[in-house]
């Protein structure tokens, strides 16, 4: 399974993420580059994000694309493949970005998918995977819509 999400290459990109809504892997990070997120260190007003590469847990991309309901249905928002990658590609263009009171997660909050869609995404500057020798990494916590 591609490992890899380049938001720049849409098509790709759509293929990838509706892989994931489709089919629950095993738990791995995926990489995410070209969401030049170190934009957003302007609007905090201080260097938090060193780096540019974003990642994300697999079964964190199939969990907010699974439909609302059903058993263990705690974070599953129904966002589509659409709806998650233009979340990811307008994140960096965001205004309204908050550090959590103890600056372990960074909660941006207007991210405008389309007319009737705006999403929060939580993002961590500081994350560690260990089995996967990832070490102080930028993860994507989760996106989910500002009505819940």
């Amino acid at each position: 399974m591609n490992k890899y999400i380049n938001i720049a290459n849409k098509n790709e990109s759509l293929y990838t993420l509706n892989y994931f809504r489709d089919n629950r892997c095993s738990p791995f990070f995926v990489r995410i580059s070209n969401l030049h997120i170190k934009d957003l260190n302007k609007v905090l007003g201080r260097n938090v994000f060193k780096k540019d590469a974003v990642y994300i847990n697999s079964e964190t991309l199939w969990d907010i694309m699974q439909p609302i309901g059903g058993k263990g249905s705690h974070h599953h928002h129904g966002l589509t493949p659409e709806d998650v990658y233009n979340s990811l590609s307008r994140l960096r263009y965001s205004k309204q970005v908050k550090l959590s009171y103890d600056n372990r997660v960074v909660a941006i909050t207007d991210v405008i998918v389309n007319d009737y869609l705006r999403l929060f995404v939580v993002v961590s500057p500081n994350t560690s995977a260990v089995t996967e020798n990832l070490i102080s990494i930028i993860s994507v916590v989760t996106i989910y819509p500002s009505d819940k």
